[in-house]
């Protein structure tokens, strides 16, 4: 137990000395918003947690520029095409096995229950929306 609370302390202090590191506030005018807080009675943590607040947005601001430009790229559509690809073929040589190796009652079996289940679906979303 022990040994999980200090890894979990040690990786908030690593995160929040990186943090500061990594501020998007100079290190002077950082401390000098904690030793203005401090002087006014306060304990440096609400500067702190605004400075992470701020990065927190910097880097959420990153990732989506990141996640658009990556969508947007050509490399990333001919993925998507590949796989796409790649998961229809593989569902067809599931569909070829399926039918060569389980026998026709138990695949009707499966059939109907997934009818029935896929029903039984449909009508528990109409009772949540309602």
């Amino acid at each position: 137990m022990f040994k999980g609370l200090k890894a979990l302390l040690g990786g908030v202090i690593a995160g929040t000395a990186l943090g500061i590191l990594f501020s998007p506030r100079k290190g002077k005018d950082l401390r000098k918003t904690i030793k203005d807080e401090v002087d006014e009675g306060g304990t440096g943590l609400s500067s702190l947690k605004d400075t992470l607040v701020e990065m927190g947005k910097e880097i959420g601001d990153t990732a989506k520029e990141a996640y658009e430009e990556i969508t947007e790229s050509e490399e990333y559509e001919e993925g998507k095409k590949r796989l796409k690809k790649s998961v229809g073929n593989a569902k067809k040589e599931v569909k070829k096995a399926y039918k060569k190796n389980v026998p026709l009652k138990t695949r009707k079996k499966v059939s109907k229950t997934a009818a029935k289940a896929k029903s039984t679906a449909k009508k528990a979303v109409k009772k949540i929306k309602k």
